[in-house]
């Protein structure tokens, strides 16, 4: 509601429509962000995408009011998120809550993670980068978005649109899918605007419309501000060995001014930029942040970029001894899943797979992300991009030491443990059988599509569901139903 409102005072100017957006701040929540405290799982109830949609409000009530505390609050939650709530998609919680900073791994289950917040979290981070125009705001997005959006819609799908709720990332798993014409949860709600809108974080331009951002590598095209000319990006990002993506300017006229800034990734190593076929100076090529190339333009310029990926690997956010060798792979910016696996017990073939995944994982496509991992006993995984996995069963993370902590338990929204851990965590938990983790699944609001309403709860019947409504004069009234409401 904040940020609904903050957008209707955009437009009228009018105080009370400022002054009622103030009021949808809980401060239970965002007073501890204003002063720089890590205490969202502190709240009664810390439900993620409950509180995500405030910060956004608080987000475009800065660009409106230059508030510095609206500031200090969007900043201090995305560092937040970032730093001590995600796993290696970008994403955060668990069951749709979070959990306690770096705390992760006693909740790493099916219901890990939801939709609906990698929507909500993209969002901040598009404001945050209009603020500041970071890279590694951009560099973020793309890792969420192609990790936790771009593989949440069911290519393989015959008729209704199939979409998830939860992406889950722990043990050996499938994608839920459910199906939109028999239930239309939140989460498909926020995927079917998400799907629709791929294209608004492509570019952006400075105010004076004189410096283009190239931030996410995507075929796409750009009518340049202020002039009639275009940038065209033709991607071959992420599966081509030898090429990211290819830039051409078309002017019309004789030449245009336009300083470009493409983003170059911080997980390339050995990045290339050529400009109409010459190479940029290596220092103007530094992983992690911009290259500048500021001219005037002619007609078919060409900027072509290759930035190589290399496998690594990302530990599980999570400070607790039992769970330092869970690991997810990476291919760049893509979590990679093995599929069909036996198990989420993997160790790897060699001794120094942490710091090297390429000891014992290779590419074994030019044309597609297809990897094969080598276990210490010599068996083979299979490996793909996770936005990639449709219907076949895979693992996110690994359990590398060959041991694995007893399951969590599965249930909707859990909280970190109130009391101190003990001194060794293993003796406390137990693993579930299959009949509970079953029972467990089944209460989950997210585990499955919701069931169709009964016919006694049409719209307009007088049941109590819905609200009955009479037409006056052409307004329409909520008829009367049953006694006075009385207070709760």
């Amino acid at each position: 509601m904040n940020d609904v409102l903050f957008h209707i005072y955009s437009h009228t100017g009018d105080p009370n429509h400022l002054a009622t957006a103030r009021r949808f701040n809980g401060w239970v929540f965002t007073a501890p962000l204003a002063a720089g405290q890590d205490r969202i799982t502190k709240l009664p109830f810390p439900h993620a995408n409950f509180h995500l949609p405030e910060i956004i409000g608080n987000a475009r009530g800065f660009e409106l009011t230059s508030n510095l505390t609206d500031n200090q609050v969007a900043k201090q939650f995305f560092a937040e998120i970032t730093t001590n709530h995600s796993y290696c998609t970008g994403g955060s919680n668990s069951g749709e809550c979070w959990q306690e900073a770096r705390d992760l791994g006693a909740f790493l289950t099916t219901q890990t993670e939801e939709s609906c917040t990698q929507y909500n979290i993209l969002k901040i981070a598009r404001h945050l980068f209009q603020w500041e125009a970071d890279p590694v705001l951009a560099e973020y997005y793309e890792r969420a978005i192609l990790n936790g959006i771009v593989g949440n819609q069911n290519r393989l799908a015959m008729g209704a649109t199939s979409y998830i709720y939860m992406l889950p990332l722990g043990g050996v798993v499938t994608k839920p899918w459910g199906k939109s014409d028999f239930g239309f949860p939140c989460c498909w709600g926020t995927l079917s605007e998400t799907f629709s809108k791929l294209s608004d974080s492509i570019f952006f331009a400075s105010p004076a419309g004189d410096t283009i951002y190239v931030n996410q590598f995507v075929s796409a095209d750009l009518t340049i501000p202020n002039s009639k000319a275009t940038l065209h990006q033709k991607s071959a990002f992420p599966a081509s060995e030898h090429s990211t993506t290819t830039l051409t300017v078309s002017v019309p006229d004789d030449t245009v001014k336009l300083t470009l800034r493409i983003r170059v990734p911080s997980w390339t190593k050995a990045p290339i930029i050529k400009l109409n076929g010459e190479s940029l100076p290596w220092s103007g090529v530094v992983p992690g942040r911009y290259s500048v190339i500021d001219r005037m333009w002619k007609d078919g310029d060409t900027v072509e970029a290759y930035y190589p990926m290399h496998l690594w690997s990302n530990p599980l956010n999570d400070y607790h001894p039992e769970y330092n060798a869970t690991m997810a792979f990476m291919y760049g910016p893509l979590v990679l899943a093995g599929v069909y696996p036996h198990s989420d017990i993997f160790v790897p073939k060699g001794d120094s797979f942490q710091a090297d995944p390429a000891s014992f994982i290779t590419r074994n496509s030019s044309t597609a992300l297809e990897f094969e991992a080598v276990a210490a006993n010599g068996t083979k995984l299979k490996m793909i991009a996770l936005n990639e996995v449709m219907l076949e069963p895979y693992v996110v993370y690994f359990m590398t030491a060959g041991t694995k902590p007893p399951q969590p338990k599965v249930y909707y929204c859990p909280h970190s443990a109130k009391p101190a851990p003990p001194a060794n965590p293993l003796l406390e938990r137990k693993p579930l059988d299959k009949k509970e983790e079953e029972i467990n699944e089944q209460s989950l609001v997210s585990a499955g599509p919701p069931a169709a309403a009964p016919v006694s709860a049409t719209f307009g019947s007088a049941s109590k569901r819905g609200v009955k409504w009479n037409v006056v004069d052409g307004i329409m009234h909520p008829a009367t139903l049953g006694a006075a409401p009385t207070e709760l």
